[in-house]
């Protein structure tokens, strides 16, 4: 997952349908980035916390999970498919009612696994 450009900007990041965390992200892409055992990790916390989502959203989280987990443990990981299957996890979040609380730390999480790409 080596880089060759920099450059830098806001993003946000969606952590759940009614909270949205702002970071600044500076970003040297010579450096390495996030392991592929760093996210493997993170996506592990994840799938442990996904009993505690509805079910459809459960099934959508863990295609969208396991994709991530295939492509991290892949010689050369495509940081755009990774990116897009993390992108739409927060899209699956997003759609879940906030009355259900375990969104935010899923949510979280996955944020945290997206700012590690952009490092």
């Amino acid at each position: 997952m080596g880089h060759t450009n920099s450059g830098s900007g806001k993003q946000n990041i969606a952590i759940g349908k009614h909270a949205v965390a702002e970071q600044t992200n500076t970003y040297n892409y010579n450096a390495p980035s996030a392991s592929p055992d760093e996210l493997l990790k993170l996506l592990a916390e994840i799938k442990a916390r996904l009993p505690e989502l509805p079910d459809k959203a459960q099934v959508k989280l863990r295609n969208a999970v396991e994709e991530v987990e295939m492509e991290a443990q892949e010689a050369e990981p495509d940081r755009e498919e990774i990116t897009a299957a993390l992108t739409r996890a927060q899209k699956v979040l997003a759609a879940i009612p906030s009355t259900v609380k375990a969104a935010l730390p899923v949510g979280e999480l996955i944020g945290k696994a997206l700012a590690k790409l952009l490092l």
